[in-house]
């Protein structure tokens, strides 16, 4: 993995949550995690309105998929002085694949926001089968999966085992690996008059067997939630990494 070792990826549904003090919390997250690549899913606008702000920060559009309306929104940033490049490989409303080398080395990679319609997301599920069979190169998979695979998942709410079970029939033709998480079990809550009444495993990072035999000792920490019903996702391309705990 030459040059990748100390690779950060954040990825994070803000949930339309770019006003100022979502910009502030942005600010804080760039300077305290200082990440190389920044995610952000249902953006709820267009990157036009944003793309002064993320420059102050020292990051350019790699890939848009701009939202319709309030609905959806996937935007790929990089650092402007990454030390590797990137090229598009897929381009779908419900996830960005795109390539990223340095020297001799590439893999690929995946920024999802899966829709909240159960039908759609079949149609999305169909695009990640399709995009599997043309990638030769490890394969790294992040964002918002608007799924869930076990009931330990969920608290406060209702498991659906078909929707469940297609997720986890998509993962193993895909040959795709939960990569777990540090610091929290969920990644979504709701809440009613202050107080959470339903939480979920939405987010999460999926590896194939090659990317986690490249990267065996990445791992995935949960971050503090502000300013959307989501926790932000940091994945850690390390060479050590905490206890991992899995949801």
């Amino acid at each position: 993995m030459i040059g990748f070792e100390d690779l950060k990826i954040i990825s994070w549904n803000v949930r339309g949550a770019l006003h100022e003090n979502g910009k502030r919390f942005v600010k804080e997250l760039i300077r305290t995690k200082n990440p190389d690549i920044v995610f952000l899913l249902e953006t709820r606008c267009q990157f036009t309105r944003a793309s002064r702000f993320w420059k102050s920060l020292g990051f350019s559009s790699s890939f848009i998929s701009e939202a319709v309306g309030f609905r959806g929104g996937i935007w790929v940033l990089t650092k402007t002085n990454a030390n590797f490049n990137t090229r598009l490989l897929h381009m779908h409303n419900q996830a960005i694949s795109f390539g990223i080398w340095r020297d001799n080395f590439s893999w690929a990679c995946t920024a999802i926001y899966a829709s909240p319609s159960p039908a759609q997301r079949e149609v999305f599920w169909d695009h990640l089968c399709h995009v599997r069979i043309g990638i030769t190169i490890p394969w790294l998979l992040v964002g918002d999966m608007n799924e869930i695979l076990s009931p330990t998942e969920v608290r406060g709410g209702e498991f659906f085992p078909n929707r469940a079970n297609k997720f986890a029939e998509v993962l193993g033709s895909c040959n795709l690996i939960d990569l777990g998480l540090v610091g929290g079990n969920f990644t979504w809550y709701r809440k009613h008059n202050n107080r959470i009444i339903l939480s979920k495993r939405l987010d999460r990072a999926l590896g194939d067997v090659d990317w986690r035999t490249e990267f065996a000792d990445a791992f995935v920490e949960v971050l503090h939630r502000i300013h959307s019903d989501h926790c932000p996702l940091l994945i850690h391309c390390s060479a050590s990494s905490p206890n991992q705990v899995t949801a």
